[in-house]
């Protein structure tokens, strides 16, 4: 999947971080998130963070915020008793409250006060 996927609602509460042991023996840590959305019917939609900036960023976000959340879509196919299983995870990869969502649109290019405009002779037509 090439295209950013995303998603707008209320943060309606946020889950423990956890911490597991992989298969591997490594430590793998997440925090599980919920995001209602808005509309005639709101549907409560569980987020995944696995990076350590998300889960900061998603800490200092207050319950009941409106947010957007960007994320990716992973699939994971499994066997267990010899049955063959699917489970869907959407893993946060970015979370924007409304505030600072129009903050970081409002300031994601320079303004300069003192353009320079560059002259030249060599026109092309």
């Amino acid at each position: 999947m090439s295209d950013a996927l995303t998603i707008t609602g209320k943060l309606i509460e946020k889950l423990e971080i956890q911490t597991i042991k992989t298969k591997k023996g490594t430590d793998f840590t997440k925090q599980e998130f919920i995001v209602e959305t808005s509309g005639d019917y709101p549907q409560p939609v569980k987020f995944t963070a696995v990076k350590e900036n998300v889960m900061s960023k998603l800490n200092s976000v207050a319950l009941g915020s409106e947010v957007e959340v960007s994320f990716n879509v992973r699939g994971f196919r499994g066997e267990k008793n010899g049955k063959v299983f699917y489970i869907n995870d959407l893993q946060a990869w970015r979370v924007f409250t409304k505030e600072q969502n129009t903050a970081k649109m409002e300031y994601d290019f320079e303004v300069t006060t003192d353009p320079v405009i560059q002259q030249s002779d060599d026109l092309p037509f």
